[in-house]
């Protein structure tokens, strides 16, 4: 995925780290999924912080960008209600096995750190 030059700003890892989008979550070996909202504030905070906290980590397992306002039906069904606020998922063996629904929540760094490395796994 490639970011808008206005998104962009905010994220701090190298835009090469963005994979694309298998298409279907059962596709999805290990991941993290990243539903922007371009429109939000509290998104693009979120995808500040995200990206922050993962380029701490060695070896991640990929990152996903989607965009909520172009998110298939299949892959809406699967998650949350969501609200716009950089909701992030984890995904392990094609599964949602954790999420961030709002980085408000004073929690979120440690959140990021345990789940990434509870999905990743080295190839």
């Amino acid at each position: 995925m490639k970011l808008d030059v206005a998104v962009r700003q905010h994220f701090l890892l190298p835009e090469e780290s963005l994979h694309d989008w298998p298409g279907d979550l059962g596709l999805v070996r290990s991941g993290i999924l990243f539903v922007l909202a371009p429109w939000s504030g509290p998104a693009l905070v979120a995808l500040r912080t995200l990206s922050g906290t993962l380029g701490e980590i060695d070896g991640r397992p990929p990152l996903y960008v989607r965009d909520i306002d172009r998110l298939e039906l299949g892959l809406r069904s699967a998650l949350p209600k969501l609200k716009g606020e950089g909701e992030t998922f984890w995904i392990d063996s094609g599964a949602i096995v954790a999420s961030v629904l709002s980085y408000q929540d004073a929690a979120w760094e440690g959140a990021i750190l345990r789940y990434t490395r509870m999905v990743w796994k080295a190839t």
